[in-house]
């Protein structure tokens, strides 16, 4: 708007300007003088007259989506749930614990030893299952959701 000239400058293909196009005869206008640069001159007046029907006429032909409680999840690609991925993780390194511990096992012939065993096997169980568990992951992704192409 250029107070000063009470007038607007608005681009061609708004839909202000076709609603003033249309209505001209009703609005007792001439043809709108089209500028160079794909702008049009119209009165300030006219501008804040039309604008508020021209808004309400647009909105009731769009349908509107309301983002505000949208959401978003991430499923895994190569298995059922989370719980499977996780059972796939801790499983994968147990194996060789599980092999290490019946190597051992296997040669030691102290009962006392073989209690020791299990217990520090447990216990090594448990901080894998653990790291799996407070493991941090990142993932990068790009979201694009176009929600205003009056803007364009």
């Amino acid at each position: 708007m250029v107070q000063a000239r009470r007038f607007c400058l608005i681009a061609a293909d708004h839909p202000i300007v076709s609603a003033i196009q249309e209505n001209h005869e009703k609005l007792q206008m001439g043809d709108i003088s089209m500028m160079p640069e794909g702008l049009v001159k119209i009165g300030t007046d006219l501008y804040k007259t039309i604008l508020p029907m021209v808004k309400q006429q647009v909105e009731s032909q769009i349908k509107v989506r309301d983002f505000t409680s949208a959401k978003l999840s991430i499923e895994p690609a190569d298995a059922a749930s989370w719980s499977d991925v996780r059972t796939a993780l801790i499983t994968e390194q147990k194996t060789a614990l599980r092999a290490e511990l019946e190597m051992e096992l296997g040669a030691c012939t102290d009962e006392a030893a073989i209690a020791d065993m299990r217990s520090d096997f447990s216990r090594r169980e448990r901080a894998i299952e653990h790291s799996v568990d407070t493991k941090q992951c990142s993932f990068s992704a790009a979201i694009e959701v176009e929600y205003n192409f009056l803007a364009r």
